[in-house]
């Protein structure tokens, strides 16, 4: 209420006085008066007023002789009351003006008007008229003054090199000028502020012995101080701080001395004296601006000291009680470290966490989000390492910290092998931070991902870049293999030979060059250029023979053989790894190897040796089971049912966790089915169902497998209900399995079902390949089911809808067939005729229809036309087997006709070449014949004997030719020989109308023995 009191009595008087002189001023009579009042004014410091009776004048009195003395007045009023742009104005127009005015007032004037542009911190312009008045009026005493006042400039333009010339040049040029002392301590503030401390040391050192005046004095000697401190010449710099508070005990600048002094101290790490130097800052300087910062250093000396608690203590008292200070999140990080020097990772974790989540502008935010997601990461926590990571990359886009997140993140991806994360995550680095420092390094990591996930185009990419961007990196020895071993991957050999070539060459002496060469050959391998991979891989071995890849290299040599099918040397190149290496597990493979280049030669005995020997030599490796496995299967391409039983049995026995049980499993069953023990083979067969589906075709080919010996076993409909078990679970196999079905309906004589199975294969599958061959096979159910319109009906069809089908020629064939059958003669030539025209590429079927076409000449009588198409077939497809029945249909016809030489040559060729055993057995029979006809009945008897001991399983010929022999026996009288052929009629024959006949004959023949 005081304060409001005063303020009120003193605008009063002010107003009470401005009423007065406004009064006196009308009263005024002469110029000089006013001009008296106002200079008064400007006297006694009321400027306002000056400059406003100052104006009033010049308004009054344009012409008189004080105009120009009151112009420079009122600029001077202007520029004391703080009107820097009005003052500027009237000074500039005071020089300009074309009044005589006297060289001290225009020289005031124009340095006026600089220092008014020096308020108006419009220095250069300033510099400018300061230059002015040195150059204009140098007889004015004005010049050091005014240099002082351009070093001041440049001070302020932070040119700091010019100030200090300036300065220096004042110096120089007016050494006893009481500025000198302010010279050299401006000279020590624009060193210090340029960063020249050694120079700022000898100027503030000059400022101070040479200055009188106890400010400079002092404030030198602080700078000293500082200076020192700065170019860290500490314990100078604390001596000179200790003289500083010794000689100005109560300087304001005290407690800016003794902080840079615990400064001081601490980077000498005097921790102990850095701590005093901070406490006696706390205890004297109570509330003071550092007072915080001298509380945060004592807890960064306890840290160093190791007073993990002590500091945790004054961090906390930090952050706690001045949360708004800039330095409350430092608090809280170096609380984070002690805390984890105490190894309490829990408050360390919350300590960083609080800084993030309180403090996310500062600048230790990032930096303490990076330590907060690597302790997660140390301590295994995944899940909340990702999303510190992540959120410090997207929060703190830009910053070195966000980068690094970013990079450790995709490390931790690649480390949990999560490499599509760690991709995106590279990925994103290069996209934001493309110079970083890490950004050689991430594009390595990026090709690994790449190179991890499969996607070797975008690995090999990710490498070259590398050494595009980054010539002479480090890696390049990896690099270039890498990339190598991409287009390896891609099957892309001559790219990948380029580089691994390059490793060779380039970095001949390195460790990588050895796998390089050893990929080489395998590029070469993969080429099928063999022989040049056994010649790589040889160099190789003269290279580098106690390589770790020297085994895989002896072993490639093998493979190569095996590739080039040389037996004998693959062999030589597995032993060689045998030999060198016996008890590795490549030697196992090796021996394997070898079994397979003895099945290759189908020596079976062989390859059962070796594979036993693998066996025997390696138990309890994967080959060992692949050779027990591969020894059955050789058993069973032997032959040896039995053995490859066995062998498959021991598998299962010893073997029952190997992935190859289930395919034993099927062999077992395939041993079996081949003795013929099917009921007992679809047993082994079902067992392998009971085995986890992991292979698909292993479980298609076991459900045909049972539905093929459940057919062999006469369990037809079993036999289906498994196929369509088979096309219920894998739809897929439909399409074949289908026509399966309706050949067990043909074979168990359901020709109805055949013909429907069929019909629905073709309804469900129009578009099938196999639809040609399942129409011509149901045409044949349909003729076992007597339907032989319905059969010739669909035969037109395949052969209309599909004539470039290799069933078109059957089913034409079939047509004219069928109406051979149905007696339709005629039809039957022209269809056979359409075989004849339309499908010379199926020599076998022209020559059938030719001889058939015979056949429909011979029953409509006309002999000449059927021996036209018999002889035709006979010159034209003499090796046939219709050629053959068209000599036998010849020699009929010259037998009627009792040309028997030209019967018995027909027939000789016949018997001589004929690949039909039926026809060659009734050849024999008819050879019989003709040779009984010309009378040559010991010759007879031999070709009527022939089909009995040629051709056994054709019975009805050899019963025949047998009884014909013992009748020619009989007629010769020959009883004895007749009797016997009798008795092996009935011994091999058992019963039948000949049989009978034949005991008849012998009940005759010793009858009449008897009666003689």
């Amino acid at each position: 209420m005081k304060k409001k009191k005063r303020f009120a009595i003193g605008f009063w008087l002010l107003v009470s006085l401005f009423m007065a002189l406004q009064s006196w001023a009308i009263i005024m009579r002469s110029p000089e008066d006013q001009f008296r009042f106002a200079d008064g004014l400007y006297r006694d410091g009321v400027y306002w007023l000056a400059i406003k009776e100052f104006a009033r004048f010049l308004d009054q009195y344009p012409d008189h002789q004080l105009v120009p003395e009151a112009r420079f007045m009122l600029a001077e009023s202007l520029f004391r009351s703080g009107q820097y742009e009005g003052a500027k104005t009237e000074y500039i127009s005071i020089v300009e003006s074309k009044i005589l005015l006297g060289k001290e007032i225009l020289a005031k004037s124009l340095l006026g008007a600089a220092n008014s542009l020096f308020q108006l911190e419009r220095f250069p312009e300033a510099i400018g008229l300061y230059q002015r008045v040195i150059e204009e009026y140098p007889d004015q005493g004005f010049t050091p003054r005014v240099q002082s006042q351009i070093g001041e400039c440049y001070h302020r333009l932070k040119d700091y090199k010019k100030a200090k010339a300036v300065y220096e040049k004042l110096i120089k040029d007016y050494p006893e000028c009481d500025l000198v002392d302010y010279a050299y301590y401006s000279i020590g503030v624009a060193s210090f502020e340029d960063g020249d401390f050694e120079g700022a040391v000898k100027a503030f050192i000059q400022a101070r012995d040479l200055s009188k005046e106890n400010q400079i004095q002092a404030k030198s000697q602080f700078n000293i101080g500082h200076s020192l401190y700065e170019v860290k010449r500490f314990k100078e710099s604390i001596k000179n701080f200790e003289e500083f508070l010794s000689k100005f005990k109560d300087h304001p600048l005290s407690s800016n001395a003794i902080y840079i002094m615990g400064q001081a101290y601490f980077q000498l790490q005097e921790y102990e004296e850095a701590t005093k130097s901070f406490e006696e800052f706390l205890r004297r300087f109570p509330g003071a601006p550092l007072e915080v910062d001298s509380r945060y250093w004592i807890g960064e000396a306890a840290y160093k000291l190791g007073y993990f608690s002590k500091a945790i203590a004054v961090y906390t008292q930090v952050f706690e009680e001045y949360p708004e200070d800039r330095l409350a999140p430092y608090a809280l990080y170096g609380a984070a470290y002690a805390y984890e020097e105490l190894n309490d990772f829990s408050m360390t974790s919350a300590m960083l966490k609080r800084l993030v989540d309180g403090y996310p502008q500062s600048k230790l935010a990032p930096k303490a989000y990076l330590r907060l997601a690597d302790l997660y990461e140390r301590e295994e926590k995944a899940t909340e390492a990702i999303h510190a990571y992540r959120d410090l990359s997207s929060k703190y886009k830009g910053d070195e910290c966000a980068s690094r997140a970013l990079f450790n993140l995709g490390n931790l991806f690649y480390r949990e092998k999560r490499f599509e994360e760690a991709k995106v995550c590279y990925l994103e680095f290069i996209e934001e931070y493309p110079h970083n420092e890490r950004a050689e390094e991430v594009l390595y990591w990026l090709g690994w991902s790449y190179y991890q996930v499969g996607d070797y185009q975008k690995a090999a990419s990710s490498f070259v870049e590398i050494l595009d961007q980054y010539p002479q990196t480090l890696l390049a020895p990896q690099i270039y293999l890498k990339v190598a071993d991409a287009y390896f991957h891609l099957g892309e050999y001559v790219k990948a030979e380029i580089y691994y070539q390059e490793v060779i060459k380039r970095f001949f002496d390195t460790e990588v060059a050895p796998k390089a060469q050893h990929d080489l050959g395998w590029c070469y391998y993969k080429r099928g250029d063999y022989n040049k991979a056994i010649a790589e891989w040889r160099d190789f071995l003269l290279r580098c023979p106690s390589s770790d890849l020297t085994k895989e290299v002896l072993y490639g040599i093998g493979e190569a053989w095996f590739n080039l099918k040389d037996w004998e040397e693959a062999r030589r190149g597995y032993e060689q790894v045998i030999k060198d290496y016996p008890e590795d597990e490549l030697a196992a493979q090796a021996g394997y190897q070898i079994g397979w280049c003895y099945l290759k030669e189908e020596n079976y005995p062989q390859a059962q040796r070796q594979f036993r020997w693998v066996i025997d030599k390696y138990p309890k490796t994967e080959h060992a089971v692949l050779s027990q496995y591969w020894l059955g299967w050789s058993k069973l391409q032997a032959r040896d049912f039995e053995g490859a039983f066995d062998t498959f049995n021991a598998l299962l026995r010893d073997y029952p966790e190997s992935r190859w049980v289930a395919q034993a499993q099927y062999r077992l069953g395939d041993a079996l089915y081949g003795q013929g023990r099917y009921q007992e083979a679809t047993s082994a067969y079902k067992k392998v169902l009971d085995y986890p589906p992991e292979n698909a075709e292993l479980v298609k080919n076991t459900y045909n497998q049972i539905a093929s010996s459940l057919n062999r076993e006469g369990k037809w409909e079993e036999a289906i209900a498994f196929y369509r078990r088979l096309i219920e679970e894998f739809p897929e196999e439909g399409e074949k399995i289908h026509p399966k079905l309706a050949q067990i309906y043909y074979q168990w004589d359901d020709f109805a079902s055949a013909a429907g199975e069929y019909e629905a294969f073709i309804k469900k599958y129009p578009t099938s390949d196999l639809i040609p061959e399942v129409i011509y096979q149901q045409t044949l159910a349909f003729e076992k089911k007597g339907e032989i319109s319905s059969s010739l009906s669909l035969l037109r069809r395949l052969s209309k809808e599909y004539p470039q089908s290799k069933w078109a020629g059957d089913a034409q064939f079939k047509i004219g067939v069928l109406l051979l059958e149905r007696k339709e003669y005629k039809l039957a030539i022209r269809e056979f005729q359409k075989v004849i025209d339309g499908f010379e590429d199926r020599p076998e079927l022209v020559a059938e229809s030719l001889s058939y076409i015979g056949s429909c000449y011979e029953e409509l009588g006309d002999q000449s036309q059927a021996s036209k198409a018999y002889l035709r077939v006979i010159k034209e497809y003499s090796e046939s087997e219709a050629a053959d029945w068209a000599r036998f249909k010849e020699g009929r016809r010259a037998y009627e006709q009792k040309d028997y030489d030209q019967a018995i040559e027909y027939y000789q060729k016949i018997v001589l070449g004929s690949g039909s055993k039926e026809l060659s057995a009734r050849t024999q029979y008819s050879l019989g014949e003709c040779l009984v006809a010309k009378g040559d009945l010991d010759e007879a008897i031999v070709e009527y004997l022939k089909p009995a001991y040629l051709y056994p399983e054709q019975k009805e010929w050899t019963i025949k030719g047998q009884f014909q022999a013992a009748q020619i026996y009989e007629q010769q009288g020959k009883f004895t020989e007749a009797k016997k052929i009798y008795e092996v009629i009935i011994k091999i024959h058992k019963e039948g109308e000949i049989v009978n006949l034949a005991k008849k004959r012998i009940s005759l023949m010793e009858k009449k023995e008897e009666e003689r």
